[in-house]
């Protein structure tokens, strides 16, 4: 049953580098998952020309096997559900984007905290420059964003099991 949990913060916070961090720090101990939300789908995954990309090119949904990955690309949305349940044999999930989501939230924030982020978040992970955040009510964590051991004690924590 894996432990869930979402990354917010504005463009550049450090979101990607902190996930990076906590999958290094659990890999090959434990599965980890992460979804990434891509809202303006500028993600490139498969390069022009190949086999793959013509065959999704033409319409059809793709799978890509090899001895070491597959890769998966469909032409319509999948459902946080039917992801859960594609990934539930892993130990951890991180999902970065997609504040609507009902799941615990770290909001990333380095130089200035973006208030907007509060009503969406359980716990912010902040570099040194807002450390002393006093817009932060009481009920929010303060996690230190260069130390994702403490972040990873708070996720194992807070984190929601599915």
């Amino acid at each position: 049953m894996p432990k869930i949990v979402a990354f917010t913060g504005v463009s550049n916070s450090g979101k990607t580098t902190l996930i990076e961090k906590l999958v290094r720090l659990l890999v090959p101990a434990y599965e980890v998952a992460v979804f990434k939300h891509d809202p303006k789908d500028k993600a490139v995954f498969d390069s022009e020309g190949k086999d793959s990309h013509r065959f999704f090119q033409s319409g059809a949904d793709v799978s890509v096997f090899s001895p070491s990955k597959t890769t998966m690309m469909f032409h319509q949305t999948k459902s946080m559900a039917w992801l859960c349940e594609v990934f539930c044999d892993k130990d951890y999930i991180f999902i970065e984007g997609l504040k609507e989501l009902p799941f615990p939230r770290i909001c990333v924030a380095r130089g200035a905290i973006d208030e907007a982020y509060i009503p969406f978040s359980d716990a912010f992970a902040l570099d040194k420059s807002v450390w002393n955040a006093s817009v932060l009510s009481s009920h929010i964590a303060v996690l230190d964003l260069n130390d994702p051991q403490n972040v990873l004690a708070w996720i194992d924590k807070f984190g929601k099991e599915i």
